[in-house]
């Protein structure tokens, strides 16, 4: 019935054509288990939010989801606690959001003596594309201008670089308004469908400098920032995480029209820069060169040779 056009790698979301037609599915899947061990039906209504902002950013306008939901033993109380406020999460996500349920299953008791798996509502996202040669991936092109459209304040509560570097798993997963996330997700499907960008990446795991990070490896081009973007707290700014928000890239010849679509629509938004060079160059001196972010991207399951390849 379908074949594919944007595959995994490149995009938020994968896209596939309906073979004979122009139109075609767009698909993405998501859950962070942390967020949702911190706070059960945020972390379920995040996990609808991203899944559905994925599938936005490709192009896609969000349908229908599924669910896998992996928890732990339902009679005891915590996994009671989990369970119900997960279910909960999605239901009200997906209202606001516009989504029915579909399908779902669930895989319970999975725990032992000692412990148990964080609550993980799994949330695969299903939605449709009218013309799948108007999509976007995370590539952009040298000379494009980055922005950022933004609904959602950063946090390191929950986060991978809390996790990461510190070890902890704490705090309050990143404050999500569905309204807002809702109306980001629009603009940015029409930015793509009238052709006026084709490049579109969400702000979620890692942050802002890893969201970057990622644009530019499988660009294989560079980013200069503007300036360096004041804030009270540098890892904060850079690897908060946070809901309804997503960067784009745009060429010189769209972006006066892009500009007037977005402050038409109320959204704010900031330029943080221009795509080019062989680095992420986060301010002056402190850059990360674009062949080293690359090594560790594509060694990142074998550690060791991650290192080799970039110290030597």
């Amino acid at each position: 019935m379908t074949n594919t056009v944007v595959g995994p790698g490149p995009g938020d979301a994968a896209v596939l054509r309906i073979k004979g037609h122009d139109r075609g599915l767009v698909t993405s899947l998501d859950c962070n288990a942390r967020y949702c061990y911190l706070d059960p039906k945020l972390g379920a209504e995040l996990a609808v939010a991203e899944a559905t902002r994925n599938v936005s950013c490709a192009g896609g306008t969000p349908l229908a989801i599924t669910n896998c939901l992996n928890f732990r033993n339902p009679e005891k109380p915590a996994g009671y606690f989990q369970l119900c406020n997960a279910i909960a999460g999605i239901g009200d996500a997906c209202r606001a959001l516009d989504v029915v349920v579909v399908s779902g299953n669930v895989s319970l008791y999975n725990e032992g003596a000692e412990n148990a798996i964080f609550p993980t509502p799994t949330i695969g996202c299903v939605g449709t594309i009218p013309d799948v040669s108007r999509h976007a991936t995370m590539c952009w092109k040298d000379g494009d201008t980055v922005l950022l459209l933004s609904g959602g304040e950063p946090t390191i509560g929950g986060s991978e670089y809390l996790n990461l570097i510190h070890g902890l798993t704490a705090g309050a997963p990143p404050a999500l308004d569905l309204t807002a996330e809702r109306h980001v997700q629009t603009v940015v499907r029409d930015l793509i469908a009238t052709g006026l960008i084709d490049t579109s990446h969400d702000v979620s795991l890692g942050g802002l400098a890893v969201a970057l990070a990622e644009m530019a490896i499988v660009s294989e081009c560079g980013i200069v920032l503007d300036r360096y973007l004041s804030e009270s707290r540098v890892d904060t700014l850079w690897f908060g995480e946070r809901s309804a928000t997503i960067v784009i890239s745009v060429d010189r010849n769209s972006l006066g029209a892009v500009e007037k679509r977005i402050a038409q629509s109320g959204i704010a938004s900031r330029k943080l820069g221009t795509t080019g060079g062989s680095s992420i160059a986060f301010s002056s001196g402190d850059e990360l060169p674009l062949d080293v972010a690359t090594a560790i991207w594509a060694n990142a399951l074998v550690p060791d040779l991650a290192k080799e390849t970039t110290h030597g």
